[in-house]
């Protein structure tokens, strides 16, 4: 599935990737000189996220990269809309290939499903003697079965019990962690999904109040007091984005630009959250992080 994607049609052009999107009226291709590109930046989650405004920057920098200032010479104006399930199954078949998009399409993939499996082995090094692992899912998450699924086989393989927790809500997740309590699970894998990246400090405190070592998929989660994290890097993908933005802008067919997959991907780990885990790191895994904060 193309996790971030560009369309342009007669009217507009929209780029999207999994937890945020942009949006351009025609009016801002091909733009002559003195003229203001209008570049609409659509998320699935609330502007007020703290993580939002951090890919949001991210965006704006690899513009200003670009040679297009904000509010000079290019203006975003912002919209939330609510991800739905079915939205995010439709976007399967809007590609033919990733080479060549051939519709009005493309973008940039974080490979979501394929790390999920990465993810339980790094989970198993960092909690040695891990035997259950608790997955929480938003079940109105397209892209969560095909990962729980992923991590379900090579937890089995691994000889981990894995088990799915599924929240759809703030209340949802509360429930999710209590539900957890009862069942002591040795760690657990929280997935990327906009409700949690919005709720991602609580999900961080209910953890820390559970004792609980889990594992993330954003390293600004991990910053923020979780665990341990690995996946792509957001802010890479969004620096990136602009790219595409630029290309487009300067007349660009979006059926010409090929999908690209996620080239960054960072294992975070923090060993403040493990100390008060009472959870000592393995030196080999620590070896390996790119980011280790102390």
């Amino acid at each position: 599935m193309t996790e971030f994607g560009a369309t342009i049609n007669r009217r507009s052009f929209l780029i999207g990737l999994g937890l945020s999107g942009l949006v351009a009226p025609s009016g801002a291709l091909a733009q002559p000189a003195g003229r203001v590109a209008r570049v609409g930046y659509i998320s699935n989650v609330p502007g007020d996220s703290p993580l939002v405004e951090l890919w949001r920057k991210a965006f704006v920098d690899g513009l200003r990269e670009h040679g297009w200032i904000e509010n000079q010479n290019v203006v975003i104006e912002r919209r939330y809309a609510e991800l739905r399930k079915e939205a995010s199954l439709a976007v399967i078949g809007l590609v033919a290939s990733l080479a060549r998009p051939g519709g009005n399409v493309t973008g940039l993939s974080f490979v979501g499903t394929e790390l999920a499996g990465k993810q339980v082995e790094l989970l198993k090094e960092a909690v040695p003697g891990l035997e259950r692992v608790a997955v929480l899912a938003n079940p109105g998450n397209a892209s969560h079965a095909p990962r729980t699924k992923e991590i379900a086989e090579v937890a089995r393989a691994l000889r981990i019990r894995s088990e799915v927790v599924e929240a759809s809500t703030s209340r949802g997740i509360q429930e999710a962690f209590a539900a957890m309590a009862k069942r002591r699970p040795g760690a657990a894998i929280v997935l990327a999904d906009p409700l949690f990246v919005r709720e991602a400090h609580n999900l961080v405190r209910l953890a820390a109040e559970q004792r609980l070592p889990v594992m993330y998929g954003l390293r600004e989660v991990v910053v923020a007091g979780g665990l341990i994290s690995y996946g792509a890097s957001f802010g890479d993908l969004f620096r990136r984005a602009a790219t595409y933005v630029d290309k487009i802008l300067r007349g660009a067919s979006p059926s010409d630009l090929p999908v690209e997959q996620a080239s960054k991907f960072e294992l975070v780990i923090n060993l403040k959250t493990a100390r008060a885990l009472g959870l000592t790191i393995p030196h080999a895994l620590l070896a390996r992080a790119d980011e280790v904060i102390q």
